[in-house]
């Protein structure tokens, strides 16, 4: 199960998720019976769905969340005689420059099914009525339902200019740039460990004192004996799924949006960034292949390893997302039997070194972008491929991607029904 990152959810009781995990704070006032919520989507001017190869695309601006809290157990008829319950609704907005749907902003609204006067337009009121039924028919079922398949996914958009920056900005490792070696126990502390601790004593030069979370003695750290650490990008688990994912597909190179495939360029020299040794003394043997986009004019340079399977013919008009190349071969068995975590630490042997897996997750990582014809000026990434929000170039624009809620989503009324979702259970 792929481990995707899902937008914060924050209603009055503070019940949150995020990335595959549920944390959960008590309020004040105590649960007397198991809550289960229910979650739509609902869909406005669905004419402006933008197309991007198998994904389906609106602007946030055009969807709006509602939210329905249900006690456990409680049934429809009980409901239906004259038992008020309460909705919210609200739109996602950028927090920190990730998604955020906040309900905790957004006011009760009553709702009494069995009274015939109330001022909620009819398909609202159409779709509280969907969410009733599925908090009722679900409401001997204790189990946590996972949502992940089936939850719209976030894309933020970011200025076509930095399509070749994202890469750096999305796998930067700050805030964990490096280590200090405590002189009493020798143990090497991250930086992040002395928030934990408290607070600290700080100087006018960035020094502090503050006691060592391992050996608990107190002295003075210098930010000059701050080490690096070793690795130098940081990768999300949905970086590092998706990536070894691909890497057992054969690594297809899409097409960022509809272009051209001029064939292969010869005569390009190699960059310099490029053309180095990996660790085991191999040479990265690379060929430039040009794509002409049809959007702007412009022509793209991808560098592939020599031996790629090319799979589009000089010339070739491409479609946004399609497959053109796929520059591996399929891996050995061995490693496709192996759980995620050892694909992802025996990569060098399946692509050829610690320099090719460098290049291929920067390859994989460009040409998994949306550039959208009808937004030429935008460039969009799956929030969940971010380590962390990227403060140089903060995202201006925010998308859902509908396609993995193509089975929860009602025509007629326009709305996306995701499964109900339990208080103790994990929301992913």
């Amino acid at each position: 199960m792929t481990a995707l990152l899902r937008p914060q959810i924050v209603d009055d009781r503070c019940v949150r998720a995020t990335d595959t995990r549920t944390t959960r704070h008590h309020s004040r006032a105590r649960w007397t019976k198991p809550y289960r919520f229910a979650l739509a989507a609902m869909l406005s001017n669905v004419e402006e769905t933008f197309y991007h190869g198998q994904n389906a695309l609106m602007d946030n601006a055009n969807i709006s969340w509602l939210f329905l809290r249900g006690r456990l157990g409680t049934s429809l008829n009980q409901r239906q005689q004259g038992c008020t319950q309460r909705f919210r609704m609200t739109q996602a907005v950028l927090r920190h420059g990730m998604p955020v749907i906040d309900f905790g902003v957004a006011a009760d609204q009553d709702l009494c099914f069995a009274s015939l006067k109330h001022s909620i337009p009819q398909r609202q009121m159409q779709v509280l009525r969907r969410l009733d039924a599925t908090l009722t028919r679900r409401s001997h079922d204790q189990r946590p339902v996972v949502s992940e398949e089936c939850f719209p996914v976030p894309y933020l958009a970011f200025p076509i200019w930095a399509r070749h920056q994202l890469y750096w900005l999305a796998t930067a490792q700050e805030g964990r740039s490096g280590y200090l070696r405590c002189p009493s126990c020798t143990q090497c502390i991250t930086l992040r460990c002395f928030r934990k601790r408290g607070p600290a004593d700080f100087f006018e030069n960035g020094n502090f004192v503050s006691d060592c979370p391992l050996c608990q003695v107190r002295h003075e750290w210098f930010l000059e004996d701050l080490r690096p650490f070793r690795r130098t990008r940081w990768f999300t688990r949905t970086f590092q799924n998706c990536f070894c994912n691909a890497i057992a597909r054969g690594l297809p190179v899409k097409a960022v949006g509809p272009c051209i495939y001029r064939g292969i360029e010869s005569s390009e020299p190699k960059p310099n960034a490029q053309q180095g040794h990996s660790n085991d003394g191999d040479r990265l043997d690379l060929r430039c292949h040009v794509l002409e986009s049809q959007i702007d004019g412009s022509r793209e340079k991808v560098y592939l390893p020599s031996e790629v399977n090319v799979l589009a013919r000089p010339n070739q008009s491409l479609e946004a997302g399609d497959v053109w190349a796929r520059a591996l071969a399929a891996p050995s068995w061995p490693w496709l039997r192996l759980r995620m975590q050892q694909r992802w630490s025996k990569l060098p042997e399946v692509c050829g070194g610690f320099k090719a897996v460098g290049f291929l997750q920067r390859l994989w990582f460009e040409q998994n972008l949306i550039w959208l014809a009808e937004r030429p000026n935008e460039i969009l990434l799956r929030a969940d491929l971010l380590g962390q929000p990227c403060r140089e170039m903060p995202a201006q624009g925010l998308y859902w991607d509908l396609e993995p809620s193509s089975q929860q989503l009602d025509g007629m009324l326009e709305a996306v029904m995701l499964p109900a979702i339990t208080r103790n259970g994990a929301f992913i």
